[in-house]
């Protein structure tokens, strides 16, 4: 079952990977509140939050570091966010904004699975078509809108 954690959450966790730690170290340092250690690893920002979050939800931070999360909330900065953070997307090289809706990302297969899996409902995936190195070219905008 995927875990469901904050928007804030999954900041500090993809933040501290997208600086070079890897899940197994994150988790250790986790586990054991060692978040003076993540803090030197990166300064961005308090990762007591995080070490935190796993005293009072430890199975929850547990499977969304090692396997996959849902994010509970997600707003149009957050997209845009997650987007640099997990996979070095920028907008305007790797995808455009147009009014509330994001366009023409280009995603791997994979990339598009833990894409789809972290994002909340509010948003909606409309895969455009597939590339000839088999990406798949997708738009996200908001759910209430058709």
């Amino acid at each position: 079952m995927t875990v469901r954690i904050s928007m804030f959450e999954a900041y500090l966790i993809e933040t501290i990977r997208s600086k070079g730690m890897d899940s197994q170290q994150l988790l250790d340092l986790v586990k054991q509140s060692d978040y003076e250690q993540l803090n030197q690893f990166d300064d961005t920002f308090d990762y007591q939050i995080l070490t935190d979050a796993y005293k009072d939800h430890p199975e929850i931070i547990e499977k969304a570091i090692t396997e996959e999360y849902k994010v509970k909330f997600v707003t149009q900065p957050g997209i845009k966010r997650f987007l640099g953070l997990k996979f070095d997307f920028e907008e305007g090289k790797d995808f455009q904004m147009i009014d509330d809706k994001f366009t023409n990302i280009h995603f791997t297969a994979e990339q598009l699975s833990q894409f789809t899996t972290l994002l909340s409902a509010n948003w909606k995936i409309s895969k455009k078509e597939e590339t000839e190195d088999g990406k798949q070219i997708v738009d996200i905008r908001l759910s209430v809108h058709q």
